[in-house]
């Protein structure tokens, strides 16, 4: 039962601050005020048994490939992990650094700051990924990463192999350095799944709101090569 939708401004909506009187309201009205989360496909408004408020597929049928259910996921824990906190997310959200245009997985503002959380499912290079984290600062845009593990580990030697080249003469790092990451790439692991989790390269887990948490905390820190969540 999708807990979460958007309205026609883009803006994640939580089915339970809608005051029951307003959803029996919103439920007698043309299909178009709310759109799914996942696919972006109107959405109708529905109560359980139990008269949970939720919201559902107008038939029952998510247009998403199934290849897409990490990023739909991810999305939707970093959503309603920032609405939880009190903010206002969004998602999809346009932007430009100069003539670059980029669109944001997902984004907030948080105290004067600009920040967005992309979710990477697929293969992507190494220098794609700085390019982008590039055009973000450019616009002065803070951005973290979360990648299926996949491509965390293949991210993860990409970065090894450039960090070598280009900071260690091309030779191996002292014994016990960690090494394997970019200080201008924040960047984790997600885990999808029931117990869905987050890791870097000390593999020390964490849930997605702690991540959330860290980040508007100023808490993610870049120690001895890795990416870190403090406390």
């Amino acid at each position: 039962m999708p807990a979460y939708a958007l309205d026609r401004f883009d803006t994640p909506i939580d089915a339970s601050s809608i005051p029951p009187a307003d959803w029996d309201m919103f439920k007698q009205r043309p299909t178009g005020d709310f759109r799914m989360l996942c696919c972006r496909a109107p959405a109708v408004l529905k109560n359980s048994q139990l008269n949970t408020q939720f919201f559902s597929h107008l038939n029952d049928e998510c247009a998403t490939a199934p290849e897409t259910a990490w990023h739909i996921q991810g999305k939707t824990m970093v959503l309603e992990g920032l609405s939880q906190l009190g903010l206002t997310p969004r998602s999809e959200e346009p932007g430009r650094s100069g003539t670059q245009k980029w669109c944001a997985d997902t984004w907030v503002q948080f105290e004067g700051r600009n920040i967005a959380i992309e979710l990477q499912r697929s293969y992507q290079s190494l220098t794609e990924f700085r390019r982008r984290q590039a055009r973000y600062l450019a616009g002065g845009v803070e951005c973290y990463w979360l990648t299926r593990p996949e491509v965390f580990a293949t991210l993860a030697k990409s970065c090894a192999q450039y960090r070598i080249r280009t900071e260690f003469g091309g030779k191996f790092p002292p014994a016990g350095y960690l090494w394997p990451l970019l200080a201008e790439l924040p960047v984790w692991a997600l885990e999808s799944g029931d117990e869905p989790r987050i890791y870097g390269a000390k593999k020390t887990t964490a849930s997605v709101p702690e991540l959330l948490k860290a980040v508007l905390a100023r808490r993610c820190r870049w120690e001895d090569g890795v990416w870190l969540i403090t406390s």
